[in-house]
């Protein structure tokens, strides 16, 4: 039982902030490995984003290149304008001129411009809103060139040259991704009349080859989605529909980090199962939990040799044995209770304090017993008493001394007996009698006193001094008893002995005595 009250009471909470202690760090890491895990991902999807920006990067400077080539060769021509109309594809379009030549349906310019390499080219020329390809290297997906078709008007380009100004950025061209640039053409009014076109198709082969191998975790993906939601690239471990399902999903099973690539327009996704997070983040705890399993159990068998060296032997006993023993005494309870200790301990001397507690009580009670009788002869004794102080002043009166003398005991507190009409004919009779009480112990006689209504009364008259243990002298004791009546009847008597009860002359029996004293 006491080995359980120590366990409750103090190894017990000890483990608990320990384990506590363990789970909340245990906790405090996990997340912090989360939070890595997402930083990780988040990492990959800034490399994503710097694979597709390299690409727009290495291919941007021929875009800039081939442009300046362009309109270079155009304005060498002469003037932009636009000089009446031209039938393409079967429908009127506004006929773009530099100088004095058409282009509607040349190939001579873009062509030269992007004769090397992959590049593409095109003249647009502006008609209400809409820009339309009179001259374009383009080509639909049926191999023609694609003469007399729009520029996207929900494209990122248009709105700009609309405005006058250029763009320069990743576009889709009939489905597949440039990295063009875009520049007005102005008529000598500065009215935008048409556009310049150059672009490079990406390489999405490549792309695609390098977006494939990503991976992340045991199955997460990488995935690139277009302006509008549609998955260009992702990994090979998942197809484009479970992709864009999970990209989609709200349940909560996947993690998705997402970055925005600006001149793309495109997002890089990295996205991971949850549970596969969680578990990788447990398997990192699993040495903190060990080595804190190990050190948490050596602390606690080090409080426990604490506590039973700094605590439970110099104690000499359980904890709540002392609480309580504190406690009974505290509450006035001195018995004995039948509670041991080993010697020379804390709860040893409590015991033996406990004990003579006891026998102080046990004598405390027997003295208030004789000071109870005390005080009642005290208060019921018919002699006067007083008490004294060394310096003869009264300091208590009993009921009786009131009766005799008639002064009460507030007005006779703090005087000495000469002042309440004790020895009143004699001057000196107190000073004198201390000082013969001191010398002999004691003193005794009879004496003459007032009462406090100024009427004399004889008195009997013991007074003796009081020293304490050490000897020392503390205070003086008086008691005195009214003989009047009794020295009344004694004369009384006296007379009727010695003179005749009729005449009251003094008779035979009084006249031998004063004869033989004679």
């Amino acid at each position: 039982m006491k080995q359980f009250t120590l366990f409750r009471r103090f190894l017990a909470p000890l483990l608990l902030v320990g384990i506590l202690s363990i789970l909340s760090t245990a906790v405090y890491m996990f997340t912090l490995d989360m939070k890595k895990i997402e930083r990780d991902a988040g990492g990959e999807t800034d490399k994503l984003a710097y694979l597709l920006e390299m690409a727009e990067s290495l291919v941007g400077e021929h875009v800039y290149s081939s442009m300046e080539l362009l309109k270079q060769r155009s304005l060498s021509l002469g003037k932009p304008g636009i000089d009446g109309t031209v039938v393409l594809q079967q429908q009127i379009q506004p006929n773009l001129v530099f100088g004095k030549q058409s282009q509607s349906e040349r190939t001579d310019l873009v062509d030269g411009v992007t004769s090397i390499g992959s590049g593409t080219a095109t003249l647009f020329v502006k008609t209400g809103s809409d820009f339309i390809r009179v001259a374009t290297n383009v080509r639909k997906k049926d191999g023609t060139r694609a003469i007399s078709t729009i520029l996207d008007p929900t494209g990122k380009a248009i709105a700009q040259l609309q405005e006058g100004r250029p763009f320069y950025g990743v576009v889709d061209i009939l489905g597949e991704p440039y990295i063009s640039g875009y520049e007005p053409i102005k008529n000598s009014t500065g009215s935008v009349i048409g556009a310049w076109y150059v672009g490079y198709k990406v390489d999405v082969k490549a792309l695609d080859q390098a977006i494939k191998k990503w991976s992340y975790l045991q199955t997460g993906f990488a995935a690139i989605t277009d302006y509008n939601s549609n998955i260009r690239f992702t990994s090979e471990s998942i197809t484009k529909a479970q992709a864009a399902a999970v990209l989609n999903s709200t349940s909560g099973e996947w993690l998705v980090v997402s970055k925005n690539i600006p001149n793309w327009d495109f997002h890089a996704h990295i996205a991971y199962p949850k549970r596969e997070a969680y578990l990788k983040s447990i398997g990192n705890l699993y040495p903190l939990l060990l080595l804190g399993g190990l050190f948490g159990g050596a602390l606690f068998l080090l409080a426990l040799y604490s506590i039973r060296r700094f605590i439970l032997t110099p104690l000499g006993g359980d904890p709540e044995t002392a609480s309580m023993l504190v406690s009974r005494i505290e509450q006035g309870d001195f018995s004995d209770d039948g509670t041991h200790a080993k010697p020379d301990t804390l709860i040893d001397n409590m015991l033996k304090m406990r004990k003579r507690l006891r026998e102080m009580v046990g004598e405390l009670q027997k003295n208030t017993e004789r000071l109870t009788v005390s005080s009642s002869v005290f208060a019921h004794a018919h002699d006067g008493i007083f008490i004294t102080d060394s310096n003869a002043n009264i300091t208590e009166v009993n009921p009786a001394f009131t009766k005799i003398t008639g002064y009460s005991r507030k007005e006779a507190l703090g005087r000495e007996p000469n002042e309440l009409g004790f020895a009143y004919q004699k001057e000196d009779f107190f000073s004198n009698l201390f000082k013969a009480a001191a010398d002999k112990g004691e003193w005794r006689g009879e004496m003459l006193n007032l009462h406090k209504n100024g009427e004399q009364y004889a008195a009997t008259f013991d007074i003796f001094p009081v020293y304490d243990e050490n000897g020392n002298f503390q205070h003086y004791v008086g008691l005195f008893s009214d003989i009047t009546l009794a020295k009344e009847q004694q004369q009384a008597l006296e007379h009727m002995a010695y003179h005749d009860p009729l005449t009251q002359l003094p008779n035979r029996t009084y006249l031998q005595i004063a004869y033989s004293k004679c």
